[in-house]
């Protein structure tokens, strides 16, 4: 499958283009598949885009609204390890997220002893995240 891009320019997506709306980092994947291919290309870091999670979609009350920041929450932390691990590495990527490891444990840990049932919930499925991705499970989390 190709994808048109700006100015033009065709790219050759391959077997990620079934899966590009699931994945938080395509931009990342997108510089990588344009440099690969010895294409010029520009991706400027210091552009600031405010956007609340799930204001795109629309809710019916806070508990459906909360489910949802939820599983944005999941989906993002097992998207990252997935990207890192594909480009890079499981290794490299184990090293690269043992700081998040420790601190996700160390804020589980916190909030248990505080008894701060929504933070607990919080971290608890960012580490289900986490876990499922450094296990190769596929992004399998959908909103009850």
């Amino acid at each position: 499958m190709s994808k048109k891009l700006q100015g033009g320019a065709i790219m050759d997506m391959g077997p990620y283009a079934a899966s590009i709306h699931r994945i938080f980092f395509n931009q990342n994947i997108t510089y990588l598949k344009i440099s690969f291919k010895k294409n010029k290309n520009y991706q400027i870091n210091t552009i600031e885009v405010l956007h609340e999670v799930g204001t795109s979609v629309f809710t019916k009350n806070e508990h459906e609204k909360e489910k949802l920041k939820e599983l944005c929450s999941w989906h993002f932390i097992w998207s990252k390890f997935y990207f890192y691990k594909k480009h890079y590495g499981f290794l490299v990527s184990i090293i690269y997220f043992v700081p998040i490891i420790i601190r996700i444990l160390f804020k589980i840990i916190l909030f248990t002893l505080k008894r701060e049932e929504k933070k607990i919930k919080k971290y608890k499925t960012r580490w289900s995240g986490l876990i499922s991705s450094i296990k190769n499970q596929t992004s399998y989390k959908r909103i009850d």
